[in-house]
């Protein structure tokens, strides 16, 4: 995407994520010029695309409202991730082991670093969990699986949002969701080191069908 494409498209995911509209909220070309105080042209582009992510709906001469994700939506994105990535990885663990102990070591330390430094918000810790989960199924070498995958994961981030962040926050407004490092990753490296491939097997689906994993508090 252009920068101010771009610009428009993350903004707009963001504040769908953090409650800023209703869910029921129509967008416009007009509402975001005027916000965003840019040309009509990437505010375009932007809507295009999120509706390209299923982010939004385009309703004909009306404006685009935001796509309702429902828990069977989240149940189903869940159970199609375990039969996409554990497959891959059962079909690549054993041959390439020691590049994914190398990949898996690299993403953990760079996660520490990460959260040592940078004090990430939810949005930069669950793209952090899109790259570890489709750099392990980058070993099959199928960019359909691979592209099928990042999508599944994006639209999984925004259910979490819609159905269990403002829910949570709202239930405990006192306490804060202190973003941690999901303990499923070390385990898997040390699994792999250790060649337990049914083991590593069995974190990675306790793994991807733990959505709170990043979430203490929960």
């Amino acid at each position: 995407m252009n920068s101010l494409k771009q610009f428009v498209f993350d903004s707009i995911l963001d504040d769908i994520i953090n409650g800023v509209y209703p869910i029921d909220f129509v967008f416009n070309e007009k509402f975001l010029i005027e916000k965003y105080q840019i040309s009509r042209s990437p505010i375009r582009d932007a809507l295009i695309e999120l509706c390209n992510e299923k982010i939004l709906r385009s309703i004909p001469r009306f404006g685009y409202e935001i796509i309702r994700i429902t828990e069977k939506d989240m149940r189903d994105i869940t159970q199609f991730r375990v039969i996409l990535e554990l497959e891959a990885f059962k079909l690549t663990c054993r041959p390439h082991c020691d590049e994914i102990v190398e990949g898996i070591a690299a993403f953990n330390k760079e996660t520490k670093t990460l959260l040592k430094n940078d004090m990430p918000n939810l949005r930069t810790m669950w793209q952090n969990n899109i790259h570890f989960h489709t750099m392990l199924i980058s070993f099959i070498d199928n960019r359909y699986a691979e592209d099928t995958l990042k999508r599944a994961l994006s639209m999984q981030y925004r259910a979490y949002s819609q159905l269990y962040w403002k829910k949570n926050m709202l239930a405990k407004p006192n306490d804060s969701f202190d973003l941690t490092i999901n303990e499923y990753h070390y385990t898997l490296e040390k699994l792999l080191r250790e060649h337990k491939f049914e083991e590593a097997v069995q974190v990675l689906k306790d793994d991807i069908c733990d959505i709170s994993a990043y979430f203490k508090g929960e």
